[in-house]
């Protein structure tokens, strides 16, 4: 599974930069916070991501528990 992101009107593209590679990666589940308008947060089998550029580049983040996900498919994320 892929994340794409759009500018505005523009064409969806593949976001790739700090990202697992597709293949074996199940969907990801998206979540934003008020407190960071910038910031992206992804949750998939490979681990929990953070993009500081509205989606632009993405880190994993070194989250204890984290490695759990390698067997589950997320389906909710919640930023505090």
């Amino acid at each position: 599974s892929a994340i794409f992101r759009r500018v505005g009107d523009g064409a969806w593209a593949e976001v790739t930069d700090g990202l697992p590679p597709p293949r074996g990666t199940l969907a990801s589940v998206l979540a934003t916070t008020p407190g960071e308008p910038d910031a992206f947060y992804a949750a998939n089998n490979t681990g929990i991501y953070r993009s500081l550029d509205t989606g632009r580049t993405w880190e994993r983040l070194a989250i204890p528990g984290a490695a759990s996900l390698a067997s589950a498919r997320p389906t909710a994320l919640s930023i505090a």
